[in-house]
């Protein structure tokens, strides 16, 4: 059976993550947090649960998605650790690599090792920038921040811990997990709805935001772990 799909604001630490690394769950949050109502859609057993599950904050515009703190979307872009231009794909390639027992950080694909926390990857988490769409069909894996300025489409049971902003379409279609924060604007301006389904899960983990963006320039810090709990203009479907 395939679980449910949804959006979950209560604060959840890793299961890789237990046992000293993260603290204990912070205070709940909404599960979304979206310019009006209508943005949100749940449909056919899909959840979205928090406290509150949907708050709705009129003020959101585009320019949300371009300043976190201190920090700009561009300067998190310009400070990235793996640059992909144009639209990528990936399918079974995004896992840890060692060489010689050190994480190999120069590999495009080894995005860190969030199953893996203790081994030589488990401290790698990348700032990743994709200047296009990026899509991802395996049981992939990464940590840290996803920037990506078209499409995100994930088809594969991935699982990623950290920040993921989009600022075109998320289309969260399998049984994958991203335990963090997720910010999706939509189409330019906000104007296309994202859709997860198929049993993906976003859980919002305060613990996976701080640390991603302890490596931010400018120390985006804790300031910011309200915001990267974000999901804007989605739909849910079990």
């Amino acid at each position: 059976m395939v679980p449910n799909s949804g959006v979950a604001g209560e604060d959840h630490v890793p299961p890789e993550w237990g046992g000293g690394i993260c603290p204990a769950p912070a205070a709940d949050g909404p599960g979304a947090l979206v310019p009006t109502a209508a943005s949100v859609d749940v449909r056919s057993g899909g959840q979205v649960t928090g406290a509150p599950p949907v708050a709705v904050d009129p003020g959101i515009t585009a320019v949300d998605f371009a300043t976190f703190g201190s920090v700009t979307y561009a300067q998190l872009a310009a400070a990235a650790d793996i640059r992909l231009a144009g639209n990528q794909r990936f399918r079974d390639e995004l896992r840890p690599v060692v060489s010689g027992g050190v994480c190999a950080t120069g590999v495009v694909t080894n995005w860190g090792a969030p199953r893996d926390p203790t081994g030589p990857c488990g401290g790698w988490a990348p700032i990743v920038h994709v200047s296009g769409n990026l899509t991802i069909q395996g049981a992939d894996q990464g940590q840290g921040i996803i920037l990506v300025d078209g499409d995100l489409t994930i088809q594969g049971p991935f699982r990623f811990h950290g920040v993921v902003i989009v600022l075109g379409r998320m289309r969260f279609t399998s049984a994958g997990r991203i335990f963090g924060g997720v910010l999706a604007r939509g189409g330019a301006g906000g104007g296309s709805q994202s859709e997860i389904s198929s049993g993906g899960r976003v859980m919002y983990s305060s613990c996976a935001v701080q640390r991603a963006l302890a490596r931010t320039p400018g120390g985006v810090g804790s300031g910011s772990g309200g915001t990267a709990r974000q999901l804007s203009w989605f739909e849910v479907v079990g």
